[in-house]
This record gives C-alpha cells, sequence and structure tokens, in this order.
C-alpha cells in the first residue's frame, strides 16, 4: 500500500473509531463501520462479516472441501464496480439464510486477490460477481453450479428481488440432495422428524410446488420443538390430519393430534386474511409467501413460550450507501476535489498492461477460439502501440509469439509460464503498481485503480496508433472489444463497453475517429456513474477535458471543439509522466525521471 493510501486510510479508520469527520459527527451502525474500515484496508468487501466466510488460498482446500454441508461461494473483484453495488444484496442473503447454517454456508473468494488466482482459474470465473453453488463433499473435480439471476441483476434499486431469487435458486439445488429427505413433500411414515424427538408442534406447509416448506424446514432447522413437514396440494394424507381444504396453500399446526388452522395461528386474521396478508411487494410476488409465514408462526409459537425465527429485515442492510458516502465527504471536508491535470502516467498504463495479462488472462482455464483470437488481437496492438522500452518490447513480441504457437489444451497455467519465461529472457523493467496508483490512485482500494488504468491505456493505444499512423483505423478499438467481451472480469463494465462499441464500425473511418470516439465514450461513462456508488467521492466524474486544464477545447456555447480535443488528447497520450512513486498529485510529488515524451524507460 503507497504512503498516500496508508495515510488516507489511517485518516479514515481514525475517524471511523471516533465516529468524527473533521468537526462533524459521523452516525455509522457497525456494519457500516466494519466496511468502511475493512475497505480502507484493502481486505476485500467481505472481512469479517458475520455469516459469510472469507475463503482464500490459504484456507480454501482446509475450510471448503470435504465438508458434509453444501456453499454457495460469490468470487468477485474488489475493483468491480458491480461487485460492489451487489455486496449488499448477498449480505441481505447471508442473513436471510444464516439459520440454514447446517446444511448450507455462504462464503466470499476476493479474485482480484493476486493469491487466489488460482482459485479463481480452477473454478472458471471468467466474469464477476459468481455465485456458485457446491454440494456437500466438494472436490477438486467439482467446479460448483452457477446461481443465476446475479448476471441480470443490475439495478441497485430492485436488490431485493434478487434476495427472493437467489434463495429460491438456491433451494432448487437442494431440493437436489437425497440426503436431506426432510426438504421433499411428506411421503408417508412418522410425521415426526426423527431427528427432533423433543417435538410438540408439527407445522405442516401446504403447497403446490415445493418451495416456502423446504425453505421453513432449513429456518427451524434448529428448532428441536417443532417439525416442519411440506405438504403438497390434494395429498390424500391430510384428511387424517382433519384438513379439508386441500388445494389450497397454508400453513397449520398440530400438537398431539389437535390441529391448528392459520386462523389460530394469529387472532387478528382469518384464513383468507392470512393467505393475503404479506401482499406483494418489492421483496416477493403472490400472497402466500415465507415472510408472512415465519411472522405468523413466531406470533403462535411465542405464545407458547418457543424461540423461533423471525423474517430478517432486508432493509436494515443499506445499500452502497448515503452514510459511507456522507462519511468520505465529512472525511474530505476542506480538501479540494482531485483536478485532473492531464497527465498520464507511465506506472498506470504498465499496471494495467501486467494485471490485465497476469491476472484476467490467467484466470482462463482454457483460451481457445474466439478468446484465442481476442488475446492475438490485444498483444499484437500492445505490440505496435503501447509506448516502453527496448527491454518491453521484446517482452511483449515473445508473449505474442509464444501464444501464436500456443499448442493444443492452451489456458491460464500455460500463458502464466509464458509470461515468466518472456520476462526472464528480456527483463522488461516494467513498473507494477505494487505500492499503489499514481494518477488511478483513489481514496481507498476499491476505488478507480485497475479500472481507471485500463481506460489510460486504452486511450493511450488509440492515440500512439493516431501518432503513429497506423493503416487500420479500427484495430485497437477492436482489440479493446475483443479483450473486454473475453477477458475484462467486472460484468458491469464489459457490458457497458460492449454496448458503447456496438456501432463502432460504422462510427469509425479514420485514426482520428478512433481516438475521438473513444473519448465521446469516455465521457458517457462518466456522466453514466456520476454520483453513483462507485464513484469516488474524493475523485469526481466530470466531463473531459475541463475548461481549466483546456480552454480551447470548449466553444462559447459549452460544447467541445473536437479539433482541439483531439490535440489536447495527442499530446496528453504522447507526453507520459515518469512518475514511480503515488503521492498526493500536485503536492509532494516525486519524479522517477521528469515529464516529456516518452522514448522507453528502461531502452
Amino acid at each position: 500500500m503507497s504512503s498516500e493510501h496508508s495515510r488516507m486510510s489511517l485518516i479514515i479508520v481514525l475517524a471511523i473509531c471516533c465516529s468524527v469527520g473533521f468537526g462533524k459527527t459521523v452516525d455509522l451502525d457497525p456494519d457500516e463501520k466494519a466496511f468502511l474500515m475493512s475497505i480502507s484496508m484493502g481486505r476485500g468487501l467481505y472481512y469479517n462479516y458475520p455469516h459469510i466466510v472469507n475463503l482464500n488460498a490459504s484456507n480454501f482446500d482446509v475450510m471448503a472441501k470435504g465438508k458434509d454441508y453444501s456453499w454457495i461461494i460469490e468470487f468477485y473483484n474488489s475493483w468491480c464496480g458491480h461487485c460492489l453495488r451487489f455486496t449488499p444484496t448477498y449480505k441481505r442473503l447471508a442473513n436471510d439464510i444464516k439459520d440454514w447454517g447446517r446444511v448450507l454456508k455462504t462464503a466470499a473468494v476476493d479474485c482480484s486477490n493476486p493469491k487466489n488466482i488460482g482459485i479463481c482459474r480452477d473454478y472458471e470465473i471468467l466474469v464477476t460477481p459468481t455465485l456458485k453453488y457446491f454440494k456437500p463433499h466438494m472436490n477438486d473435480k467439482d467446479e460448483g453450479i452457477p446461481i443465476p439471476r446475479v448476471m441480470k441483476q443490475r439495478d441497485a434499486n430492485t436488490s431485493t428481488i434478487s434476495v427472493h431469487d437467489l434463495r429460491n435458486n438456491i433451494t432448487l439445488e437442494l431440493l437436489r440432495r437425497t440426503d436431506l429427505p426432510e426438504l421433499q413433500p411428506f411421503s408417508g411414515g412418522d410425521i415426526v422428524d426423527p431427528r427432533k424427538p423433543q417435538t410438540l408442534y408439527i407445522v405442516l406447509v401446504i403447497e403446490c410446488v415445493p418451495m416456502i416448506g423446504p425453505q421453513l424446514v432449513l429456518d427451524y432447522w434448529n428448532v428441536t420443538k417443532v417439525t416442519v413437514r411440506p405438504f403438497r396440494c390434494r395429498d390424500n394424507r391430510l384428511r387424517t390430519y382433519r384438513i379439508k381444504d386441500q388445494a389450497d396453500e397454508a400453513v397449520y399446526v398440530m400438537k398431539r393430534g389437535k390441529v391448528h388452522h392459520s386462523k389460530e395461528i394469529s387472532d387478528e386474521y382469518d384464513y383468507s386474511a392470512y393467505r393475503s396478508l404479506d401482499k406483494p411487494s418489492l421483496e416477493e410476488t403472490g400472497d402466500f409467501t415465507r415472510k408472512g409465514a415465519l411472522t405468523q408462526l413466531h406470533r403462535y409459537f411465542s405464545k407458547r413460550g418457543i424461540t423461533v425465527p423471525t423474517p430478517f429485515n432486508l432493509s436494515s442492510i443499506k445499500d452502497i450507501s448515503e452514510n459511507l458516502r456522507e462519511a468520505f465527504n465529512e472525511i474530505n471536508k476542506g480538501k479540494k476535489p482531485y483536478k485532473h491535470t492531464g497527465e498520464v502516467f507511465q506506472v498506470d498504463i504498465e499496471g494495467a498492461l501486467d494485471h490485465s495479462l497476469t491476472m484476467e488472462v490467467a484466470i482462463h482455464k482454457k483460451i481457445e477460439g474466439e478468446a484465442l483470437i481476442a488475446l492475438q488481437n490485444y498483444l499484437e496492438v500492445l505490440v505496435k502501440y503501447f509506448p516502453i522500452g527496448k527491454g518491453g518490447k521484446k517482452f511483449l513480441y515473445c508473449v505474442r509469439k509464444r501464444v501464436k504457437h500456443a499448442p493444443p489444451g492452451f489456458g491460464g497455467k500455460m500463458f502464466v509460464n509464458f509470461i515468466q519465461k518472456c520476462k526472464d529472457r528480456y527483463n522488461p523493467g516494467y513498473v507494477e503498481p505494487n505500492n499503489g496508483w499514481v494518477g488511478c490512485h483513489g481514496t481507498v482500494p476499491i476505488y478507480r485503480g485497475y479500472p481507471c488504468s485500463m481506460w489510460t491505456m486504452f486511450h493511450t493505444l488509440t492515440v500512439q496508433a493516431f501518432h503513429q499512423k497506423a493503416e487500420n483505423p479500427q484495430e485497437v478499438l477492436s482489440a479493446m472489444k475483443g479483450y473486454m467481451k473475453n477477458f475484462f472480469g467486472c460484468t458491469d463494465c464489459a457490458h457497458h463497453f460492449l454496448q458503447m462499441a456496438a456501432n463502432m464500425e460504422k462510427e469509425v473511418k479514420s485514426l482520428k475517429d478512433s481516438v475521438l470516439y473513444l473519448w465521446a465514450a469516455h465521457n458517457k461513462a462518466n456522466k453514466r456513474l456520476h454520483g453513483d456508488a462507485t464513484e469516488d467521492p474524493h475523485f469526481p466524474k466530470v466531463q473531459f477535458p475541463t475548461s481549466k486544464i483546456c480552454k480551447p477545447c470548449h466553444k462559447p456555447d459549452g460544447a467541445f471543439d473536437e479539433r482541439e480535443v483531439l490535440n489536447f488528447l495527442h499530446h496528453m497520450y504522447t507526453h507520459i509522466n515518469t512518475v514511480v512513486t503515488p503521492t498526493q498529485l500536485g503536492f509532494n510529488t516525486t519524479y522517477a525521471g521528469g515529464t516529456g515524451h516518452h522514448d522507453g524507460l528502461h531502452g
């Protein structure tokens, strides 16, 4: 971690611990305090969070494999905006099913941690966030079952819908377990669960399509005095318990031969009122709901001195988060927001290069077909247009050649081996941002960083192609499009980039068009994300370049003068700053070699 990040992290930690910013109390609940502290220290999105196990390369085999319970594991990148937005949803899910812990545990793996690259490659985590379900007794051959809906969940405002859908999809997987007959509709025999000899009450859950019943079985797994039994509609066995309305979905409670209808569960509601008690909402649709059943059963059993689960209040876990934004604002009070000076830093674009090769490409178990072509095209534009010294150029040539002649079965492990052999041979000496980014540093590690550096590198490549008068004006953008589709780890980012590039073939006819097309696309992204939860409050997203750093770029009516913008971008991305020490820009910046036209750091 850089000295600047360390200083900012210390300020944030002190502010959290004292619950104050500079001159004003910041009221954060314990979860928000813990979350802000963990991201400030670069510990990932779920560090020490209750009900979510943090798995990594050191503990994965010991903690996850060979257990007699199932796992639901989120694989994420801590720099990924979509992952950050999904964090509250996953926390809600973990809390919502916490009583299922003897059957299913929730966990998370940070794929942006280089130490975890092997895990994420083994389980073929190509986009994030990815949720996978693992059966009991997980082994090395078990790749997990993807849980749907995560990839479709793009609107943070509907995250509670996602909790409902995720819970149902997980339940469907658990219903496939042959060692959990308790989850299946009752098929005869002893109505009392043999695991619960102390049972005093039996809850009968009648459903035409079993879902709430199995979930209530799991919710009541640890309640020794209550057995929950799912029944299918129209099951003739229900007559044994004097239940006449066998076609209707309902909940009954039985004690030693006495049946209590849902009317007796709550004196406030008769049967029909109970069925419509929990009206369709953001959380769930339909009248017969788990939440309604849990609420009524809790009321019933509380009167009888039995402690049972209550519905988890999903809204108690806030979205990412107005209070966190307020905390950052208070912490940075009195500071001027960072103003982009129009400088590009070698450490940032070389950091993007290194991360893209050693993390994002390397995570792929297999690289073949379209993905292999995309990698070859990406390496081709890096060789041609990436500004680096002679050793770096030879390194890129070496990697490109090895990939071009890669044998069948080529994948991430072999690619990492190619990288290492080419490094050993040519000693590229490029700067890896181990101590932090410079132009792309954020207030805390989850902000800016790698996505910022990739934008910077992409702009650099389009301008360098323009500068070198390349033959194909679409070459760089096409290579970027292929990379984003096949290798970029953040689902949301890749989705929006591909949307942006949809009309590229029609609109880009010259090298000038290529530079301006990417510039305009980046400004559209900045406009869309301005004020978003993933925006670093200290580094607001603006329309670039601002009039303060390029007055000629702005016409009197406020529109951009594209000719001046092109001149500005050409100068910006061909005069690369060789700062290598991450410091607060504009203050005590340490230079490795001044600012000027980049002819190669290590040549």
